[in-house]
């Protein structure tokens, strides 16, 4: 079970393979790109990145045994600046690190044990957000090429 959620883990968040990893999907978005929001209601990549940052953040927390916080679902962007947009990239690294780090220190017993009182395992944890950060890299590619769209349909009309 290890080796299969660190190679999905990878593929996931760090390298390249058949889908754009979470990481370097957001790392190559502009802060115009993230701050674009293609229709009301669609998460803007900014909005993604938190939002994947804090599960993140909490299954780590469930991981380590760390306190739990309340965390909001989907945070509001107080600060649109570049230098704001720059911390969430790095946040979203780093809280990948160390989810990679952790997984690197479980075993497959560790991967087994129960982490809530509806028994669902630490692996089962993991492979759920694997699955919900690669539907949020695919949301990051579609919401850049829509705004990439849009761009150059404005730009034509100039």
């Amino acid at each position: 079970m290890k080796n299969n959620l660190t190679y999905q883990f990878g593929i996931v968040h760090l390298n390249d393979d058949w889908i754009a990893p979470l990481i370097k999907a957001v790392e190559e978005t502009t802060r115009d790109e993230a701050r674009f929001q293609p229709a009301d209601g669609v998460a803007s990549v900014w909005e993604i990145t938190l939002h994947a940052t804090g599960w993140m953040e909490d299954l780590l927390r469930d991981l380590t045994g760390a306190q739990d916080l309340v965390f909001a679902d989907w945070p509001l962007i107080e600060d649109e600046s570049e230098a704001a947009w720059k911390s969430a990239q790095r946040n979203l690294r780093s809280v990948a690190v160390l989810m990679q780090d952790e997984l690197s220190r479980l075993d497959d017993s560790g991967l087994e044990a129960a982490i809530d009182e509806d028994g669902t395992t630490k692996g089962q944890r993991i492979a759920s957000i694997l699955i919900h950060n690669a539907y949020h890299a695919g949301q990051v590619i579609k919401v850049r090429q829509i705004h990439a769209s849009q761009a150059r349909r404005l730009a034509a009309t100039v």
